[in-house]
């Protein structure tokens, strides 16, 4: 799998997989045109066996990241394509010198809790608001690159 960067040309095709994916919309109000061209977003696509896989959407600020959205297509589920991005995505970031991530996950989210879980994100707090409920996980890079995972 590979995780690149997300042009122009593959808007229409992160759309369509974010609409088939409701669940992971209303992260943002910009659209992904204006996120791809302003340096506060970095929009990734994961790539398996030439098809799309999965996006990954992450809010720069300052020397931190906010793990924004992470979706995989339902035909690439179950395969550990999830945890493999959120790996990938962890190595770049640290290698390139961000001191931290963190994401909000629906308290009601399981899976994505226990994703995050396994790859060192501790949590930080309780959100409410609008009437949905929502923990912060963190996940601090100290050490070499090559330990983000202790």
């Amino acid at each position: 799998m590979k995780l690149l960067p997300v042009k122009k040309k593959d808007l229409f095709e992160i759309t369509a997989l974010l609409e088939q994916n409701r669940d992971a919309l209303g992260f943002s109000l910009l659209p992904l045109e204006e996120k791809l061209t302003s340096p506060s977003f970095m929009l990734l696509r994961l790539v398996e066996k030439s098809s799309l896989a999965g996006f990954v959407e992450v809010e720069i600020i300052e020397n931190r990241a906010r793990l924004n959205c992470l979706v995989i297509s339902k035909s690439f589920r179950g395969l550990g394509l999830g945890r493999k991005a959120l790996e990938l995505l962890l190595c770049f970031l640290r290698k390139n010198g961000f001191e931290n991530i963190s994401v909000f996950v629906d308290t009601e989210n399981s899976i994505a809790k226990k994703l995050y879980e396994k790859t060192g994100f501790c949590f930080v707090g309780l959100w409410q608001g609008k009437g949905i409920e929502v923990e912060e996980l963190q996940k601090e890079f100290c050490g070499s690159p090559l330990d983000i995972y202790s």
